[in-house]
């Protein structure tokens, strides 16, 4: 059965109007979604970790389903992370939270590649250069967390178990003394360095493998789908999506761009490099080991070890592996991962080429290495050891990664920046905050190994790098205010709202004083946390400042400069290192049960997995690489059926998201009577962030001239109102309609489709999808028209704050249930109807 087939089941019949709804990140369960019991539900889709259910025959007979409307439900939660998992498998749960946690710096480094500049083709001179140098950069900052994540494997196994454990002969915690086999120091080094580092970033080149082929499937489909995906692959070259973008085309509508395969070449060449590194750290610590030894016996014995044959080879090894490493991120840098072409799939071009040939060369010095600490005879010796050079070699990176990061800030040049996230500076914030999330889940690992192999816990600064102890304390104590100051913000929030019109009101206005207090209060809640671009931008300044100062002393401490300035630091950090690991600790262990923490880091983690891997290959899967050609596809084998049929696409939160990069997969789609299928599609979205949240980071991707949208300002954390810029300030936004009733834009050029988004001001996560909600526009006066007219808005509709069956209150879930997504799901259908009986 080919791909596309799967997701084609029978009909029922009679029903003329298809409704899919589609989740958000809170990975809410079919039976939810459509408002019925589980043994009301069918599965329409083969097992897997996606999945179409509809309403049977029972269900449907209820009034909550209009007629002649079939609903179903899209779930897409188990591509990203196990959905509530039974109580037997709360092991399973553990190792994929405490995965999705060290994972999740490689995901928010990959972002910023898509935050940066994207260019339009044909672009010449310094604007091409720019944008080359910017994409460089960030491929070159995704092999430095691949480095990093190699050294924190490196120091645990190397360090920890091989030189202290095993060779140095302290005593460890299920460690036993001696290892039958590992009688020589040399065979404690290879056997550590093989399953250290260069199995931990094995395994990750081993998923990363996995998932492209599970995920990145379009290629495969049959049908319109498959055949334009095809086609863009075989027609787009190096220079990025030019013949979609020459039309005027969304780069998310380009059929290309959700058949991201270029990325493997990228995984070969971070996997060789960090095999050289393990090579190469490992090489230099034996021969400065050996050389120390000599040269405290005799100068002549210290000369005749740089001249000997056996020593010089391994002097030779490590020069042979930091060369690979040179070469590793010069690819890194050079090789193309922003296009997608048919010849990228053989594996006969150059870039396959290149990653394979340092794959085999970094092989082959590892091999040689190996073989050399194999048959080496030196009899471990007991006494005080650590891996020789790993402080340096760590300082180096972090700071390099911190210098990279620092020139983000001017990656973007919008001419109005305050419509974009952070004023365009948002690919230092991505990698500020991935650096800064990287350097403290390596501090606290070091140190959960440290206190698990010795039960000990006296100085834990010994056993971690101090470019890893000192940043990542200081990180960890910014990440423990932000965290802390948020949450009593949300306990007591200030007394700030949004002002609303009168007539957004729905339902009865007699409700009870006790449910209007937790009205207003709801509404001041979701301010605070409606402000999450500046609670993002304090966050990563802290950050910031603390990389810098923990670098700084750190550097000082190494050159051993005097530090008596900040003789507090070093126990802060190892405090905070320890702090944070008891609570990684605690959430492996225990808090994968507590529903609020285990779902907020779920909510980051779907956040931050929508974007293909391109900068970093390591990361978790793009899901959406699966999800919309799946929901595409099912919405195309409903119209391909029957001319007359219709749909209404109706998604929440991140869905919103997905439903429509699915529109634009399906813009060149056509019908069995050979006309395009887009006029017989309705979008109904509600809790969505599309205009403010992914409007502003990703402009070129989402943004404002892709959807037909007013662009969105920064809330502030000041005034009555965080969005009162947003909704009083003209800006942009002079080629939008009058009467905004379509989601069209370079997505869906022309007429578009119709589109209902609903809104509610408790929402903590949800906004207007088309403009603020006070909204003016000088289009119908002209220029100096001394009243500028209302701007028509028929997008955006406010829905009700609270339930009438009941005494609760309504955030960012139930708007199903609401009387306004009734009301707008019925007009959407009527103008569906309407809209196939003209044609």
């Amino acid at each position: 059965m080919k791909t596309s087939e799967k997701w084609c089941p029978e009909e029922e019949p009679g029903a003329r109007v298809l409704e899919i709804r589609v989740h958000g990140v809170n990975n809410t369960k079919p039976a939810v979604m459509l408002d019925a019991d589980q043994t009301q539900l069918t599965q329409i889709s083969p097992p897997g970790p996606t999945a179409f259910w509809r309403l049977n025959t029972s269900a449907e007979s209820t009034p909550r389903v209009p007629p002649g409307v079939q609903r179903e439900a899209y779930s897409w939660g188990g591509l990203v992370r196990s959905p509530d998992a039974p109580r037997g498998q709360q092991r399973l749960a553990a190792f994929t939270l405490a995965f999705q946690i060290l994972a999740l710096p490689f995901r928010i480094g990959n972002v910023t590649i898509w935050t940066r500049q994207l260019t339009m083709p044909g672009v010449t001179g310094w604007e091409r250069i720019q944008a080359g140098a910017t994409a460089a950069a960030a491929r070159l900052f995704g092999l430095i967390l691949t480095l990093l994540f190699a050294m924190t494997a490196a120091i645990v196994m190397i360090d920890l178990v091989a030189l202290q454990c095993v060779v140095g002969r302290e005593t460890c915690f299920l460690i036993p003394d001696p290892i039958p086999f590992l009688t020589t120091q040399g065979r404690v080094l290879a056997v550590a360095s093989l399953l250290g580092p260069i199995a931990a970033v094995g395994a990750l080149a081993y998923f990363a493998k996995r998932s492209r082929k599970t995920y990145d499937m379009l290629g495969e489909h049959t049908g319109t789908l498959g055949d334009n995906a095809r086609a863009a692959m075989r027609s787009a070259d190096e220079g990025g999506y030019k013949k979609a973008t020459k039309r005027g085309q969304a780069i998310i509508a380009h059929a290309a761009f959700w058949s991201n395969r270029i990325t493997a070449h990228l995984a070969r060449v971070h996997l060789a490099a960090a095999i050289a590194l393990t090579t190469g750290i490992v090489a230099l610590h034996v021969t400065a080991e050996r050389a120390a030894g000599l040269c405290q016996e005799s100068i002549d014995a210290c000369a005749e070890f740089f001249v000997s044959s056996n020593d010089r080879a391994l002097s030779s090894l490590f020069v042979a592996a930091v060369a690979v490493l040179l070469l590793a991120v010069v690819a890194a840098c050079a090789l193309p991962t922003m296009a997608i072409t048919q010849k990228t799939k053989g594996g006969g071009t150059g870039p396959a080429l290149a990653s394979w040939t340092l794959i085999i060369a970094s092989v082959l010095v590892y091999a040689g290495l190996f073989i050399w600490l194999f048959l080496d005879t030196t009899e471990p010796r007991p006494g005080e050891r650590s891996l020789f050079g790993a402080q340096w070699l760590v300082f180096v990176l972090v700071a390099i990664a911190a210098g990279i990061a620092a020139t983000g800030l001017v990656w973007r040049r919008d001419k109005v920046r305050q419509t974009v996230a952070w004023a365009g500076t948002g690919p230092a914030i991505f990698m500020t905050l991935s650096l800064g999330l990287a350097v403290v889940t390596s501090a606290a690992t070091i140190t959960i190994a440290s206190i698990l192999l010795r039960w000990r816990w006296g100085d834990l600064l010994a056993d971690v790098p101090l470019a890893f102890a000192y940043p990542g304390g200081l990180c960890a104590i910014a990440i423990a205010a932000v965290g802390v100051s948020v949450w009593v913000s949300g306990r007591r929030p200030p007394r700030r709202t949004y002002r609303v019109r009168e007539e957004a009101w729905i339902g009865p206005r007699d409700i009870s004083d006790d449910l209007s207090g937790r009205i207003e209060s709801a509404r001041r809640a979701a301010t605070v946390y409606q402000s999450v671009e500046f609670i993002a931008l304090v966050l990563c300044a802290l950050l910031a400042a603390a990389l810098a100062v923990g670098l700084v002393i750190a550097g000082l401490t190494l050159t051993d400069r005097p530090t008596s300035g900040f003789g507090w630091l070093p126990n802060t950090s190892a405090i905070a290192s320890m702090v944070v690991g008891v609570f990684l600790t605690g959430i492996v262990y225990y808090f994968t049960r507590w529903k609020p923490f285990s779902s907020l880091v779920a909510i980051v983690w779907d956040v931050a997995c929508f974007l293909p891997r391109t900068a970093q290959p390591f990361g978790p899967p793009c899901y959406a690489e699966l999800a919309v050609p799946q929901l595409a596809q099912r919405i195309l084998c409903w119209l391909e059926k029957v001319p007359a049929r219709t749909v209404v696409l109706s998604a929440h939160s991140m869905g919103a998201v997905i439903a429509v990069a699915s529109l634009g997969l399906l813009r060149h789609a056509e019908g069995p009577d050979e006309k395009p299928v887009l006029p017989r599609i309705a979008l109904l979205t509600y809790g969505v962030q599309l205009r403010t949240y992914f409007g502003r980071i990703l402009p070129e991707l989402m943004g404002p001239k892709v959807l037909g949208v007013f662009p969105a300002r920064m809330p502030s954390p000041w005034g009555s109102s965080p969005w009162s810029s947003d909704d009083d300030t003209e800006h942009g936004g002079r080629d939008i309609p009058r009467t905004a009733r379509n989601i069209n834009g370079t997505l869906l050029p022309g007429e578009g489709i119709r589109w209902v988004s609903l809104w509610r001001l408790t929402d903590y996560l949800g906004f207007p999808a088309f403009a603020g909600w006070r909204r003016y526009s000088p289009a119908r006066g002209g220029v100096g028209s001394p009243e500028p007219a209302v701007l028509e808005n028929e997008i955006d509709r406010y829905a009700e704050e609270y339930r009438d069956d009941g005494d609760e209150v309504d955030t960012h879930s139930f708007y199903e249930r609401s009387g306004a997504y009734a009301a707008a799901l019925t007009d959407l259908v009527s103008h569906l109807e309407a809209r196939v009986g003209q044609t």
